[in-house]
């Protein structure tokens, strides 16, 4: 069978979904019964130099009008589609029905659908959340990485349940408690016992609040410091960094490799996720994986996740997560609890999730089959 797996533009900058569709299209490559071609077209330039607001429409002409050209040379190269970023889900317009599968990884992307506005910028959003759900609903089939995000889905109403397929993430080999050969450049540049945060710097990642909870450890503190790894400052949490005098403190890196990734999650004293909502939360399987203690928000998702070896807050809690800190942070690590983590980690496989997804399109594959020779 020929699977065509459409991955998100590299210009996006999205590591983690990056990561996933990475992930999927090695372990289905390994499977006999599976012939992987991955697509990932280069962003068409615009003829200026795009700042913020140009980069955009570059975006947008190249979801709705690059990426549906290039499809239509690949139509015949492929008996099945996966496309592996549900923000991508209008591209099965450009499919044949029946032969196309969305990867559905939180419901954001759809919630100016659920949540309608007024003017012009809003009825822009709602309109393109709307193209691309109902490109979704053309899918024959919804993959999703937990039951929470289930759940949203079917409440929510987005698609119906005889669509849905749970396909859980995986945890990279490079993700391990043994240190490796940037363990003790970590040391040398950050040295050990910070808090840190991995994870892009988008609203519902909550890192204003985390900007919160550094200044607070800090006075109790002076020597605290916070390494965030993939994000970008907002205007308003530099305004924060500079307000709480925390520029010598805080430490924001991007295009680490995940060797670099491992070795800055084992020097870490605890690993914060304190986000409002997660479709999934990478972060925290790779946390474990490393032997890191974690303290994320008190969200049903990252407790799925997590499990009993997680601790766990409430968003906005302030008091409630400097306190767990202040707790965790002086503890060593013992042999047991690294173990728990790496063992609760190990659950996660990215053989697995590429296993379940070529299930279900080879599964599909049999259905046409028996379809065909009925007639």
């Amino acid at each position: 069978m020929r699977l065509c797996v459409l991955a998100d533009f590299r210009e996006e900058g999205w590591p983690s979904m990056d990561l996933v569709t990475e992930m999927l299209t090695r372990e289905l490559m390994c499977r006999p019964e599976i012939e992987c071609r991955f697509v990932r077209p280069a962003l068409w330039r615009l003829p200026f130099q795009p700042g913020r607001r140009c980069f955009g429409m570059q975006r947008f002409i190249g979801r709705f009008v690059q990426y549906p050209l290039e499809l239509s040379s690949l139509r015949a190269s492929a008996d099945y589609f996966h496309i592996a970023d549900h923000s991508y889900a209008h591209l099965a317009h450009h499919l044949q029905r029946g032969r196309v599968g969305v990867f559905c990884h939180d419901i954001d992307a759809f919630r100016p659908v659920l949540r309608k506005g007024t003017g012009i910028e809003n009825r822009l959003r709602q309109g393109m959340a709307s193209w691309t759900l109902s490109g979704m609903r053309r899918a024959h089939t919804v993959f999703h990485s937990t039951d929470a995000v289930r759940h949203e889905l079917l409440t929510s109403r987005l698609v119906t349940e005889d669509r849905l397929v749970h396909a859980p993430y995986g945890i990279c080999v490079e993700f391990q408690p043994a240190s490796g050969a940037y363990d003790e450049d970590v040391r040398r540049r950050f040295g050990g016992g910070y808090l840190l945060h991995v994870g892009s710097c988008i609203p519902r990642k909550n890192t204003e609040f985390l900007l919160q909870i550094h200044a607070a450890l800090k006075k109790r503190n002076p020597l605290a410091r916070l390494v965030q790894v993939g994000g970008t400052w907002s205007t308003e949490e530099q305004e924060v960094i500079h307000r709480e005098r925390l520029e010598a403190s805080v430490h924001q890196l991007r295009g680490v490799s995940r060797d670099e990734l491992a070795a800055i999650y084992r020097q870490a004293a605890v690993v914060l996720l304190p986000s409002k909502a997660e479709g999934f939360g990478l972060p925290v399987i790779e946390a474990l994986a490393c032997g890191a203690q974690v303290i994320a928000s008190d969200l049903p998702v990252l407790k799925e996740v997590g499990g009993d070896v997680v601790i766990y807050r409430q968003v906005g809690d302030l008091a409630g997560w400097c306190e767990a800190i202040a707790e965790e942070a002086g503890k060593p690590r013992n042999t047991f609890s690294v173990a728990a983590r790496a063992d609760r980690a190990a659950q996660f496989s990215w053989a697995e999730h590429a296993r379940i997804i070529a299930t279900r399109y080879l599964e599909l594959e049999r259905q046409a089959a028996d379809r065909s020779r009925s007639w």
